[in-house]
């Protein structure tokens, strides 16, 4: 497994949270990366709430077990992403 990817949301409105996310997933999934972590603040949990509901839609996103992770402002996610080579043809087309 690779590097854990962070994306931080922290003090950002809900629309620019939600924006930066979204695109922020697709770019880790097409560069392969397969974990991240997204830094939403602890607050009042809007944030928090946001985030698990848009990677819920999300195929490819799973959520690890958070229940380890000591910080309650963050959480992580596995991206189910394929090989490099079937990426790579995908992107081609």
């Amino acid at each position: 497994m690779g590097a854990i990817r962070q994306i931080y949301l922290r003090l950002l409105s809900y629309d620019e949270a939600r924006r930066k996310l979204l695109r922020e997933i697709e770019q880790a999934f097409l560069e392969g990366v397969e974990e991240v972590e997204i830094i939403h603040g602890v607050g009042s949990y809007i944030l928090a709430k946001m985030v698990r509901e848009e990677l819920a839609k999300i195929s490819y996103v799973v959520p690890l077990d958070n229940s380890l992770h000591y910080n309650p402002g963050a959480c992580r996610y596995q991206l189910l992403v394929p090989s490099k080579e079937s990426l790579r043809r995908y992107l081609e087309k």
